[in-house]
């Protein structure tokens, strides 16, 4: 999503993957291997929002999803996937 769409906010990104999981969530019960992918949205998401506010707390830009790219090259977790 960071490369695709480079100029979007990146609470959007946060948005539509909490979106994703929560209606993964409830379209499929409980036990479903479905729901192993909306609990890896959220914490995705979780992950996504704590590198967002590091980077605002160290005085990075962290409006647009390209800033998270130029992050990543710090911490690489979400480049490496």
């Amino acid at each position: 999503m960071v490369d695709r769409w480079p100029d979007r906010p990146v609470t959007e990104m946060i948005y539509s993957i909490v979106s994703a999981a929560s209606e993964i969530e409830a379209m499929f019960a409980p036990g479903s291997p479905s729901r192993e992918a909306a609990a890896q949205g959220w914490r995705l998401a979780a992950l996504i929002g704590t590198d967002l506010y590091a980077m605002q707390v160290i005085g990075l830009p962290h409006r647009r999803a390209a800033d998270l790219a130029a992050y990543w090259a710090i911490d690489p977790y979400f480049r490496d996937l």
